[in-house]
């Protein structure tokens, strides 16, 4: 489902995903830049061991977030 709309994103206006990819980018960093401010270590152990613990939630926030970020892109393109 993702991948079609994905496609025919990339398809019709490929500088609006890259313009919103980017700026989910600038977000992931700020967040880390966050974390390393406040001491909070964020590594491959750190992040394996938190989807292990927290697959189902992890997996149903992904989902959602994928859907908002299409969601984002599909009303910009009108």
């Amino acid at each position: 489902m993702f991948n079609d709309m994905i496609l025919r994103i990339i398809r019709k206006d490929p500088f609006l995903l890259e313009e919103k990819i980017k700026e989910t980018a600038e977000y992931i960093v700020m967040l880390e830049r966050i974390a390393e401010e406040n001491g909070i270590a964020i590594d491959d152990d750190v992040l394996s061991d938190l989807k292990n613990r927290h697959f189902d939630e992890i997996k149903e926030d992904k989902r959602r977030f994928l859907m908002q970020f299409i969601g984002e892109i599909i009303r910009e393109e009108g």
